[in-house]
């Protein structure tokens, strides 16, 4: 068995490394939304000020330069917030609730922001569909990417 893996898009190589650093550091949007079950969280955000916003979410990037960016976060790294928390947090509308018996996995979407949201949850977890979910997430395990390119501008 092999320890290193080589992703491919188009017929031409893209990343390639161990399997977790690749997990953990995609090269870009498509190798962020290739690993991982359920992928990664894909939000279209903008820069602006050193600030990344998508919808209601804002996450401080120091230093980045104003403009449209995708703002990629793994379902897993979206928790419940702790009581007076410093992370970001932001509320979905459920959907979709996935109980699996180790953990509950939640389908929805976040107001003002195109596309669907996941989140991998305790199994303890019981949200209801249709209504909200509030959870947070460690703006170090973020990953931004350039909008036109879509190579990562940080990795999480």
């Amino acid at each position: 068995m092999g320890d290193r893996i080589c992703i491919m898009s188009g017929g031409r190589v893209v990343q390639t490394g161990r399997p977790m650093d690749v997990y953990r550091h995609p090269a870009d949007v498509f190798v962020a939304g290739f690993l991982g079950s359920p992928p990664m969280n894909l939000l279209p955000a903008t820069v602006r000020g050193g600030v990344v916003t998508a919808g209601t979410v804002s996450m401080p990037l120091p230093g980045a330069r104003d403009g449209d960016v995708v703002l990629g976060v793994r379902p897993e790294r979206l928790t419940t917030p702790a009581a007076g928390g410093a992370h970001p947090e932001l509320e979905m509308v459920v959907d979709i609730v996935e109980p699996l018996g180790s953990e509950v996995i939640v389908h929805g979407s976040l107001p003002g922001v195109s596309g669907p949201i996941t989140a991998r949850l305790d199994a303890t977890a019981r949200p209801a569909p249709g209504g909200p979910l509030r959870l947070a997430f460690d703006p170090g395990a973020a990953h931004v990417f350039d909008a036109a390119s879509g190579d990562a501008i940080t990795q999480g």
